[in-house]
């Protein structure tokens, strides 16, 4: 139908209701508008789950958030690329000649220095 658009459903009926009807959408189901617009499918649609909240509402990092999540949510805010794999050091990888690190004290299992 030409469509472009982003849905947002939050509750288990995203992955019960909403996407096995996008899916008879595509595959060309009869039902509802399509005949009416002459459709017979195709297309496509990503469905995507938020992650959770990597900041507090006073913007510290939430400190339920553990390093892959962090490690993931940095690359892709600096790099505007998916990060491929958890990295197994505070080096998430290189990026147009860029390296990128994330060091966060506790992130790794680190402790403050005893006085």
């Amino acid at each position: 139908m030409g469509r472009r658009w982003i849905g947002v459903e939050m509750g288990e009926h995203a992955v019960t209701h909403c996407v096995p009807r996008l899916r008879k959408v595509i595959e060309g189901d009869p039902g509802g508008i399509s005949p009416m617009v002459n459709w017979t499918g195709g297309g496509g649609f990503r469905f995507y789950r938020l992650g959770p909240a990597i900041t507090d509402e006073t913007g510290h990092v939430n400190p339920n958030i553990r390093f892959p999540v962090l490690a993931a949510h940095i690359w892709f805010a600096e790099t505007h690329t998916p990060l491929a794999a958890t990295p197994a050091s505070p080096l998430l990888g290189v990026h147009k000649d860029t390296a990128f690190y994330l060091l966060y004290n506790g992130i790794l299992g680190d402790r403050n220095p005893t006085p």
